[in-house]
């Protein structure tokens, strides 16, 4: 209640022309204030799953966007609902795909016949996953043909390094073990195959960038919703899915190398991955919300 009434005081100095809610404890106060004020209210469902803030404010919500069509599935009013996808930023997008993939080696100094592998954990790392990297590293470091590229995330960084150094592992040239990635969209551009979680942006991320990927979605999130994002893509044959309950490192290192020498395999999941990827999502959600019912 407390609020909701700070919200409504918030909003009331602000006075606001709509109010978009995107999920989270937040959102609920903020847009139920909104409402009681006569302003327009709109949500913005990220995941494949909706969370319980966005489905109880959905009945004041003058439109629904949806991230993932799947996500309708999960609310009460289907004619609020309008698909946009998730809105990534532009540097992420590029229309010729190998155009990029050959322009973000270049400025990365990777060799263009180079296989490249890109695993990351979300920007704090994700240490199940860093674990099992330990074990790809071993088996990759000083090969030919292979870069890797691994983002520990900050928290996790001196703990991985460390535990490089008691298995006597020295890093070669080909694997680059970094604490967070700036400019993701370089590191994805240039990557033939992602390993990550599968949070609702980064899944949207690697669609628009036409990439396979290996998704392990994190299993302490609300409502498991990374899981339902993860096989947005799995079913469509874009991504492989492993759950981390049963997940080995054995099993995450054979995936890589499957992957890695079955390229007709990898094309197939890229192109099926471009199929997933949201095109102009931010531009829909901003016609619909000015009152243009369409592009």
């Amino acid at each position: 209640m407390q609020a909701r009434k700070d919200s409504g005081k918030i909003i009331r100095e602000f006075s606001p022309d709509a109010v978009i809610g995107t999920g989270g404890y937040v959102c609920a106060p903020a847009l139920k204030a909104a409402h009681l004020q006569g302003i327009r209210t709109f949500i913005q469902e990220q995941n494949a799953m909706p969370g319980l803030a966005n489905k109880m404010m959905e009945k004041h919500a003058e439109k629904v966007f949806l991230g993932f069509e799947e996500a309708g599935k999960g609310f009460r009013y289907p004619d609020k609902h309008i698909v946009t996808g998730n809105p990534v930023r532009k540097e992420f997008f590029s229309v010729d795909k190998k155009k990029a993939k050959e322009e973000a080696r270049k400025e990365l100094g990777i060799k263009q016949q180079d296989f490249v592998l890109l695993a990351f954990g979300g920007s704090q790392g994700a240490g199940r996953i860093n674990k099992s990297m330990i074990r790809v590293i071993e088996k990759y470091n000083g090969q030919g043909n292979i870069q890797i590229f691994f983002a520990t995330g900050s928290y996790y960084h001196m703990p991985v390094m460390n535990e490089l150094g008691e298995k006597g592992i020295r890093l070669k040239e080909n694997v680059n073990v970094l604490s967070y990635i700036n400019d993701m969209h370089k590191y994805l551009n240039a990557a033939d195959l992602v390993i990550s979680r599968s949070g609702a942006i980064t899944v949207s991320e690697i669609a628009v960038c036409g990439k396979p990927s290996i998704l392990i979605p994190s299993p302490i999130v609300t409502g498991d919703h990374q899981t339902f994002n993860a096989k947005v893509l799995s079913e469509k044959g874009a991504a492989i899915l492993m759950e981390e309950k049963s997940m080995t490192e054995q099993a995450l290192e054979q995936g890589i190398e499957k992957l890695r020498k079955d390229k007709e395999a990898l094309l197939r999941m890229a192109k099926s991955a471009e199929k997933c990827a949201p095109v102009d999502a931010a531009e829909m959600i901003c016609h619909y919300i000015s009152g243009r019912e369409q592009i």
